[in-house]
């Protein structure tokens, strides 16, 4: 199985992108039937931008301060409020347990899950979801304040 990364050039025909691209395809002979799959890579500054707004809300949510477990209080975690938001937001799958029990798990938004469409909704989703569970406390902030804000923090990669 050989992948490599190409780039279309005018005309319909496909360049390697990189030299050990080029170095790869070198190795299939020429004159060689070849099985080509192409797959469109989602934008990584868009999934960086999710992780920026999880990370976002993460920071303003906060736990009730009654709230405990045993006489424990609970701490945050990043990890898995993405995985609630994901959740909350309906993307989601049902599983069943060796108890028979059920309950939600967040789908994966790896690259190779979905395209840039379907991640778009799934951000948008996220984004509404967040707002109405997080944002329900911060008074005097705007969804477009919040986009902003968000956008900041990429910028300081």
């Amino acid at each position: 199985m050989l992948s490599i990364q190409m780039i279309k050039l005018a005309g319909g025909h496909l360049r390697p992108a990189n030299q050990s691209d080029m170095d790869a395809l070198e190795k299939v002979p020429n004159g060689r039937l070849t099985n080509v799959e192409i797959v469109l890579p989602r934008n990584p500054q868009f999934h960086r931008k999710f992780f920026a707004m999880i990370g976002f809300f993460f920071e303003l949510w906060e736990i009730p301060e009654d709230l405990n477990y045993n006489g424990i209080k609970p701490e945050k975690n990043p990890d898995q409020f993405r995985k609630d938001i994901l959740i909350a937001a309906g993307f989601r799958e049902l599983i069943v347990n060796i108890k028979g029990e059920c309950r939600y798990v967040a789908k994966s938004i790896s690259f190779g899950s979905m395209g840039d469409d379907e991640f778009t909704e799934v951000y948008r989703l996220c984004f509404n979801t967040c707002w109405r569970l997080v944002m329900a406390s911060v008074k005097n902030y705007t969804p477009a304040q919040a986009e902003n804000t968000i956008n900041q923090m990429l910028s300081f990669d």
